[in-house]
C-alpha cells in the first residue's frame, strides 16, 4: 500500500504547528548519537549517577574495611561474603525487574548501577569514553514535551472530538492485538485511564514548570499566584464538558465504566451435576483437591516453624493473648502489650539457636555465616507459606496489595494490620472498591484458622525477631545501612529490605504451589475467580438454605394439611365464623366488579380507587409514608392480579389432572383470604 493510500485510510490529519514540531524531530542529531536498534532510550539520570554513586561506593567501602574490627563480630568464613548479594540474588532474583528497581536502598545499589550502565547497556558503554552531549538530549526532550502538549490541547475542528489525534488514537486501542474484534469494556477502560492520567501530568507541569524550558520559551513556575495559573490551565483543558481531548476522555471512560456493569463475567465456570467438580476450560478441580491446597501451605508452614523454632516449644494459648485494637501509638502490636511480656520473647529463640549441638548459628563467639543465610532463606521460604496460607485461608481472597500492605506494628501514620482477637489471628484491611460510589472506606477483617494461627503467632513471637537480628549482623552497622534503614518500612509483614513484596511474588507462589498439588499451574487472577464461583456455589446457597430450613419445614407442612382438606386454620375459621366462605365470595364479586369498572373523569368513584386513598391513612388520622404507602399498594395491586386469575380460571379453568392445579388451587385460595382481611380492614377504618 502507498503512503498517499495509507494516508487516505487512516484519515489523519496533522496541524501546521504539529507538524512542523514533528519535523524537528525526525530530523534531530539526537539519532546518530547512539544506535537505535537497541530499541531502547538511554537513562541518563542513571547515567550521570554512576560515576557519583561509584565514587561513593569506594568511600563507604574504605570506611566499612577500617572501621570492620571495632564495629563487626565475624570469623573467616563471612569475610568474603556480599552483605546483601548472594542471598538476595538467591532468594529474590526470580521475581523480575520491578523488585531489583524498588531495592535501591541496599548498601550494594551501587555496584548494581555501575552494572546496569557499563554491562547492561553497551551503546551508553560507547558513549561513555567519549563526551556525551546531554545537551543534545535535553534538546529533543523539550521538542517531544512541546508535541506532548500540542496534543493534549488540540481543539475540536467542528465539534467532532475524532478530529482530535488524541482521541482518534484512543478509538485504535480499543481493537484487540489480532484486530478482528474490539476489546470489552473492563479491558479498554485501562487503556483510557493511562491516556488521561499521563495528560494530567503534562497539563500540570505546563502550568506550573519545574524548571524552564529554554529551547521551547516555557519559563520557570513563578513563586506567587501559582494557584491561579493552575486553576487558568484547568478551566482551559480539564473542566468536564470542554472540547478537549482531556475531557472527551474523561467522559468515554465514564461511559465505559457503566458499560462495563453489564458485561459478561470475564472467566465463566462450570459445575458438575453433583455440584463437586468445577472446570474451565483444560481446568477441572473436584473440591476434595481444592481443600489439598490451604492444607499444603498449613502443613509446610508447620513443618518450617518447626526447623526454625529449633526444638523450642512454648505454650501457646491464643484465647489469654491480650491486644487493644484501638491503640494507635506507634510502635505498638500485641507483641508489645505488657500483659503478653512476649516483647523480649525472640532472645529464648536466639540462646536455643546459640547453643544448640546441631546446626548453631554461632560458634565460640563467632557467627556461622552459611548456617545463617540457610536459617534466614528458611525464614523466607516460611514467609512463602504464610502470604499464601493466608490469602488462600482467611475467607474471602483479598486484593494482593491490600494483602502486601498490612503492617505487623502501627507507624508514625499508619495502623497496624495483624491482631489477636477471640482466640484467633486476625489481619485487618482497609477495602477501597466502594470508595469510588460511597466515598466512605471500610475494613475488612479476616480471621485464619487456628493452625495457620499459630504458625503466625510463632513467626511475629520469635522467628520474626530473631531473622531480623540476624539481618542486622548480615549487613552490619555502617553509616550508609544505617541512613537506608530508616527511609525502610520494616514494619510490613512481607518485605524485602523495606519494600513491600510485588503482586508478581504471590503469583510466583500460587503457581508454584498449584503445579505441585493439582498438577496444573492457577494463577491469583484465576484463583481468586474461582474461589468467587465456589463461595457462590458451597458458602452462599448453604448459608441459605441453612437459613430458610425452618421456613421450609412450615411451608411443607401448610402444603400437606392443604392436600389433606385446607388445614386446622381454616377448620378452625369455619367452627368459628360459618359465614366467613359466604363473606369471602361476596367480597371477591365486589373486587372483580370494581376491577372491570370503567373509570370516569372523577377517578374517586371507583370504590377500589378510593380505598387506596384509606390506606394512606394512619389510625390516628395521620398520614402513612410515602416509602410504606407504596409497599400497600404493591400488596394490593398483586391481590388483584391473583384474583383476576382466578376469575379467569373460572371461565376456562384447567385440566384437574394437571400437577400445578392444585399449587394453583391453594395459592388464589389464600389471596382470597388476605384481600379478604384487607378489604374488611379498609372498611372498618371507613367506618371510623
Amino acid at each position: 500500500m502507498s503512503n498517499a493510500l495509507q494516508g487516505e485510510v487512516a484519515n489523519v490529519r496533522f496541524n501546521a504547528v504539529f507538524s512542523a514540531t514533528l519535523e524537528r524531530l525526525w530530523s534531530h542529531k539526537i539519532w546518530n548519537m547512539f544506535d537505535v536498534s537497541w530499541g531502547l532510550w538511554l537513562d541518563l539520570g542513571n547515567y550521570r549517577c554512576a560515576e557519583e554513586t561509584s565514587v561513593t561506593l569506594n568511600e563507604n567501602q574504605s570506611n566499612s574495611t577500617e572501621n570492620e574490627d571495632g564495629e563487626r563480630t565475624s570469623n573467616n568464613d563471612g569475610d568474603d561474603i556480599d552483605p546483601e548479594g548472594e542471598d538476595d540474588d538467591d532468594g529474590d532474583g526470580d521475581w523480575g525487574s520491578e523488585d531489583d528497581e524498588l531495592d535501591h536502598d541496599d548498601s550494594a545499589y551501587g555496584s548494581d548501577q555501575a552494572k546496569f550502565s557499563r554491562e547492561a547497556y553497551p551503546e551508553l558503554r560507547v558513549l561513555a569514553d567519549g563526551e556525551l552531549d546531554i545537551a543534545a538530549f535535553d534538546d529533543f526532550l523539550e521538542l517531544l514535551y512541546e508535541a506532548c502538549l500540542t496534543l493534549c490541547t488540540e481543539t475540536f475542528i467542528a465539534g467532532q472530538p475524532g478530529s482530535t489525534l488524541l482521541v482518534y488514537f484512543s478509538g485504535i486501542l480499543g481493537f484487540s492485538k489480532d484486530c478482528q474484534h474490539f476489546l470489552l469494556e473492563r479491558q479498554y477502560c485501562p487503556q483510557l485511564s493511562g491516556l488521561i492520567y499521563m495528560q494530567r501530568l503534562l497539563l500540570l507541569e505546563r502550568a506550573l514548570p519545574l524548571r524552564p524550558y529554554l529551547t521551547i520559551c516555557i519559563p520557570q513556575r513563578p513563586h506567587t499566584q501559582q494557584l491561579e495559573r493552575l486553576t487558568e490551565i484547568r478551566a482551559e483543558h480539564m473542566v468536564l464538558g470542554l472540547q478537549s481531548p482531556l475531557a472527551e476522555l474523561v467522559s468515554l471512560r465514564n461511559f465505559g465504566r457503566t458499560i462495563a456493569r453489564t458485561e459478561p463475567p470475564s472467566i465463566l465456570f462450570y459445575w458438575s451435576d453433583d455440584g463437586e467438580t468445577i472446570s474451565n476450560g483444560s481446568l477441572q478441580l473436584t473440591m476434595d483437591k481444592f481443600r489439598e491446597l490451604p492444607e499444603y501451605f498449613t502443613s509446610q508452614a508447620e513443618e518450617l516453624c518447626g526447623s526454625l523454632m529449633y526444638g523450642l516449644e512454648p505454650e501457646i494459648d491464643l484465647a489469654s493473648v491480650k491486644d487493644d485494637l484501638a491503640n494507635s501509638q506507634s510502635g505498638y502490636c500485641f507483641v508489645k502489650h505488657p500483659a503478653n511480656g512476649l516483647e523480649s520473647a525472640y532472645k529464648e529463640l536466639l540462646i536455643r539457636a546459640y547453643s544448640s549441638s546441631r546446626g548453631a548459628l554461632a560458634r565460640d563467639g563467632y557467627w556461622r555465616w552459611p548456617i545463617v543465610m540457610s536459617y534466614l532463606k528458611q525464614v523466607t521460604e516460611l514467609e512463602e507459606m504464610l502470604a499464601g496460607g493466608v490469602y488462600v485461608e482467611g475467607g474471602s481472597c483479598p486484593r494482593v496489595r491490600e494483602l502486601f500492605a498490612l503492617e505487623c506494628e502501627n507507624g508514625p501514620f499508619t495502623r497496624c494490620g495483624i491482631y489477636v482477637w477471640g482466640g484467633s489471628v486476625v489481619y485487618v484491611a482497609r477495602h477501597h472498591k466502594a470508595k469510588r460510589q460511597t466515598n466512605r472506606e471500610f475494613y475488612a477483617v479476616r480471621f485464619l484458622p487456628a493452625r495457620l494461627s499459630r504458625a503466625m503467632y510463632l513467626y511475629l513471637v520469635y522467628i520474626r525477631g530473631l531473622a531480623n537480628l540476624l539481618r542486622r549482623e548480615q549487613v552490619g552497622h555502617s553509616e550508609i545501612v544505617q541512613k537506608g534503614s530508616d527511609e525502610r518500612n520494616e514494619r510490613l509483614l512481607f518485605h524485602v529490605n523495606g519494600r513491600a513484596w510485588s503482586t508478581s511474588r504471590l503469583t510466583e507462589i500460587l503457581v508454584k504451589a498449584t503445579s505441585k498439588i493439582w498438577n496444573q499451574a492457577i494463577n491469583v487472577r484465576l484463583y481468586r475467580q474461582l474461589a468467587i464461583a465456589i463461595t457462590e456455589r458451597h458458602v452462599r446457597e448453604r448459608l441459605d438454605t441453612v437459613t430458610d430450613k425452618k421456613k421450609k419445614q412450615r411451608q411443607q407442612l401448610a402444603m400437606q394439611r392443604s392436600r389433606e382438606g385446607g388445614g386446622r386454620d381454616e377448620g378452625r375459621e369455619g367452627e368459628a365464623d360459618p359465614n366467613q366462605e359466604a363473606l369471602n365470595e361476596t367480597i371477591f364479586d365486589f373486587y372483580i366488579k370494581s376491577l372491570k369498572q370503567k373509570l370516569g373523569r372523577k377517578q374517586y368513584h371507583n370504590p377500589l380507587l378510593h380505598f387506596t386513598v384509606m390506606l394512606g391513612i394512619k389510625e390516628d388520622g395521620t398520614w402513612v409514608p410515602s416509602h410504606t404507602h407504596t409497599q400497600f399498594l404493591a400488596g394490593f395491586l398483586w391481590c388483584g392480579r391473583i384474583l383476576m386469575l382466578e376469575h379467569f380460571f373460572e371461565d376456562g379453568p384447567y385440566d384437574s389432572e394437571d400437577l400445578t392445579y392444585p399449587q394453583v388451587s391453594r395459592l388464589l385460595i389464600g389471596s382470597r383470604r388476605v384481600i379478604a382481611i384487607i378489604i374488611q380492614k379498609i372498611l372498618l377504618q371507613n367506618e371510623h
